[in-house]
């Protein structure tokens, strides 16, 4: 990802500056270059939130990836507006207020991933399983899934057939 952000990035700077020529060329160079750029841009921002969160191939990330930047492209933008607005201020701090630019600098980064990670959890809550949390926390009795003549009932669960059997397996050592 990073080299295909160097070479996009030293694409923009050749047909922008190096380039000599017909102007129109030269422009329509750039925004095709620009085009991708938004694009890398895009994929760049959703490709680690998605590695973190879901197991994939990395062709099949990279495609999740840009899939879901464009089909969530109002949180996207939003995203990388607040990204942009946060490094800018950074900038413009660093050479106007220089002691809260190192606030901003230990801070600033923090508050981007604030931001991102609560819009991440909004567009990936429809991707992520359901879990089950209904017996959360749920301190159930023991005798309640065994029955009067002490085998198990139906639909017990795998707690109580493990706490029985280990209950047999010390009673047995005895």
């Amino acid at each position: 990802m990073l080299f295909i952000g160097l070479v996009l990035g030293f694409d923009f700077y050749f047909f922008g500056s190096v380039m000599t020529g017909a102007a129109s060329m030269k422009f329509l160079f750039q925004a095709i270059i620009f085009a991708l750029i938004l694009i890398w841009f895009f994929v760049f921002l959703y490709i680690w939130p998605i590695l973190s969160r879901f197991e994939n191939t990395t062709k099949n990330t990279i495609i999740n990836a840009l899939l879901m930047s464009i089909r969530y492209l109002g949180s996207t933008i939003s995203m990388l507006i607040c990204d942009v607005v946060v490094v800018i201020a950074w900038y413009i701090l660093l050479f106007n207020i220089p002691w809260l630019s190192a606030f901003l600098l230990l801070m600033g980064f923090a508050l981007i991933a604030w931001i991102n990670s609560t819009m991440f959890e909004h567009i990936f809550e429809k991707y992520m399983p359901k879990e089950d949390h209904s017996h959360d926390g749920e301190v159930k009795p023991i005798l309640e899934d065994i029955n009067m003549d002490g085998s198990l009932k139906e639909g017990a669960s795998g707690e109580t057939e493990k706490a029985i059997t280990e209950l047999k397996k010390s009673s047995d050592d005895e």
